[in-house]
């Protein structure tokens, strides 16, 4: 059963957020993702998985943790949407996702929406650190 600290969830669904993998030692709790991780090197496979077993410079209980679906970060947005109180924003917002590229099409009108921007920045972090912690209550069901 892997126990973390709200900073460390945080820490984690910020580096998911950024489209990294994250790993996480089992037994110290350390986080670790491509940017902060001297002790990980690029295979010639590009397999993060055969760096980790056969670099030997970490140990060989970790965690990996995969960026969110693409499905899982629409539904974020679409959820953002509906909670938006300005109402021609939620429409210009809501027809964004309907069209080709929606989340270059989300991006381009929250970028534009004043107040709104750091509210979306502020709602997302909610929901990937709800995501984290999700995902780990599975996994430690699972141990059980």
């Amino acid at each position: 059963m892997i126990k973390l600290s709200e900073q460390q969830i945080k820490e984690i669904a910020s580096i998911l957020d950024c489209g990294l993998t994250c790993f996480i030692d089992i037994k110290t709790g350390q986080v670790k993702n491509v940017l902060n991780a001297e002790n990980f090197e690029i295979s010639e496979d590009g397999s993060w998985e055969n760096v980790l077993r056969d670099s030997g410079k970490i140990d060989y209980n970790y965690l990996e943790i995969s960026p969110m679906s693409p499905r899982d970060a629409f539904l974020i947005m679409e959820d953002f949407v509906e909670i938006v109180g300005d109402v021609d924003l939620q429409i210009k917002l809501s027809n964004s996702l309907n069209k080709k590229h929606p989340f270059k099409n989300f991006k381009w009108e929250i970028d534009r929406s004043g107040d709104y921007r750091q509210k979306w920045f502020d709602f997302k972090e909610i929901k990937y650190i709800d995501w984290v912690k999700n995902y780990l209550d599975k996994l430690n069901s699972k141990e059980r």
